[in-house]
């Protein structure tokens, strides 16, 4: 677009070229804000590489829908391609994905604090809610139903996060045969928290040493407990790595249904 010596230098330039550039600039904002997230959630091995040509084959026409901006096509962005440095994209994406794969061999414990700040660096676009922040997911828990509080601070004699009951019945977190429903997930945030409250309930059951039995009763959580419904393929992959990282031999209850 040359330097912005240009706008001084040519004060007549027509207004429809500065609105062209602005309305590219913004839809390249747009989109480049929401693929971090759809990146961390593909279902691509770790070993391959995520070209700007194989993130847009990767996600389905459903999941464009949901996650990128109003009225954007997948054609209309390819358009958009050629403004983007090609092995920048694949070295972020890499970086995104080995940080997500780094992260399945830590316990529950670090696994989330490690995942949570992961999504930290993913952002909302401007007036949108695609992701809650995990604070605000560990408010809603929490007041809502009691359970551990990732975000006060504090940490119990064991060192997990606080245990907060703020006077409601935490009895949904001890019960063998609870059942935990997500009607609509995005991120998988809220489902891990759950997941973590009732897999640190059972530990206390357990009385057996977490090193020995965390990968067992958190994916014995997951598959009889934890119930996700989602409203694309992609939203259903981002709670999937959420929840069980890139281990494919774990059961989840992770459902897209068609429209």
């Amino acid at each position: 677009y040359g330097d912005h010596r240009d706008l001084h230098s040519f004060p007549t330039r027509r207004s429809s070229d500065l609105d062209q550039k602005k309305t590219a600039i913004s839809i390249l904002r747009a989109v480049s804000i929401r693929m971090p997230m759809l990146v961390y959630g593909a279902n691509v091995s770790i070993r391959e590489d995520i070209t700007l040509q194989k993130f847009i084959e990767l996600v389905d026409e459903e999941s464009w829908q949901e996650f990128m901006p109003a009225g954007l096509s997948k054609k209309g962005f390819r358009e958009f391609t050629k403004y983007y440095d090609e092995d920048v994209f694949k070295g972020v994406a890499h970086s995104i994905r080995a940080k997500a794969f780094d992260c399945d061999n830590l316990l529950p414990t670090e696994r989330i604090q490690a995942i949570t700040e992961i999504f930290k660096t993913f952002k909302n676009p401007d007036k949108e809610t695609v992701l809650t922040p995990w604070n605000v997911v560990n408010m809603h828990i929490t007041t809502a139903f009691g359970g551990h509080d990732f975000c006060s601070g504090a940490t119990d004699k064991i060192g997990k996060p606080e245990w907060k009951s703020n006077d409601v019945d935490t009895n949904v977190w001890t019960q063998d045969d609870t059942k935990i429903l997500d009607i609509n997930s995005k991120s998988g945030l809220y489902p891990l928290l759950a997941c973590y409250n009732v897999y640190s309930r059972q530990l206390i059951k357990s009385k057996k040493t977490e090193e020995k039995i965390s990968t067992l009763v958190w994916n014995k959580v997951l598959a009889n407990n934890i119930y996700v419904l989602c409203k694309s393929p992609m939203a259903k992959s981002i709670t999937q790595r959420t929840l069980a990282g890139y281990n494919k031999g774990v059961k989840t209850n992770i459902v897209h249904i068609e429209n």
